[in-house]
């Protein structure tokens, strides 16, 4: 019998995500906004480390008009996508977002969305309170690079993985407790309208009820 931990972790593959018109358009706004990207980071500190996370993230305070429509169209969506990764119900709390461009020779290396523990109880806010990782996947036609599958590992024995390719206007779920990683992109141009983006929107349960 197989082990489970041995198994690719549950995930869903939606195609066609968004509205031709919406995909259209934030394609265009990304591009407009280029230099609001910057060197990704990792955790609250967005400390660098390019040996481990190679990309570039939306920075600022300024406006992200496609929140609001993403969450609109996210939101019911999440019992179903519960009940398809066997994650018992829980009660929401928000969507966390962040826009990443991967260009010539970007990667992330395998991780989980959840934080690592520390044996402390997690504070509001902390990222052990995401439950489901959902990634919709965009780029300019024709598209100009190759590579960057969001890679799932299972939990036990690194025997097993299954890859998903960034098709466009495509939308990745999967747990956030799952280990995964982005294999490296090739992008010959490194011209960043040529980039492999990508939206990466956690689903936060609501934190338990301080004790007194």
């Amino acid at each position: 019998m197989t082990n489970p931990l041995d198994r690719v972790p549950p995930h869903l593959v939606i195609s066609d995500f968004l509205p031709a018109a919406d995909h259209v358009a934030l394609i265009d706004w990304t591009l407009a906004n280029q230099a609001r990207f910057e060197p990704s980071g990792l955790g609250r500190e967005r400390a660098l480390d390019t040996g481990f996370r190679n990309s570039l993230s939306l920075r600022g305070e300024g406006p992200r008009p496609w929140v609001a429509p993403l969450t609109a169209t996210m939101m019911p969506l999440v019992p179903g996508w519960c009940a398809a990764l066997g994650i018992a119900p829980f009660t929401l709390d928000q969507l966390e977002f962040d826009m990443v461009a991967y260009n010539d020779g970007a990667f992330y290396r395998r991780h989980v969305d959840t934080g690592v523990g520390g044996g402390r109880t997690p504070r509001p806010g902390s990222a052990a309170f995401r439950m489901i990782t959902a990634v919709y996947y965009f780029h300019r036609e024709p598209k100009r690079f190759q590579g960057g599958a969001l890679r799932l590992h299972s939990l036990a024995h690194d025997i097993s993985y299954g890859d998903v390719p960034p098709t466009q206007n495509s939308l990745a779920v999967f747990p956030a407790w799952a280990r995964h990683e982005v294999m490296p992109v090739a992008c010959p141009s490194r011209d960043f309208a040529d980039s492999r983006f990508a939206i990466n929107c956690w689903v936060r349960r609501t934190p338990p009820a301080a004790v007194a």
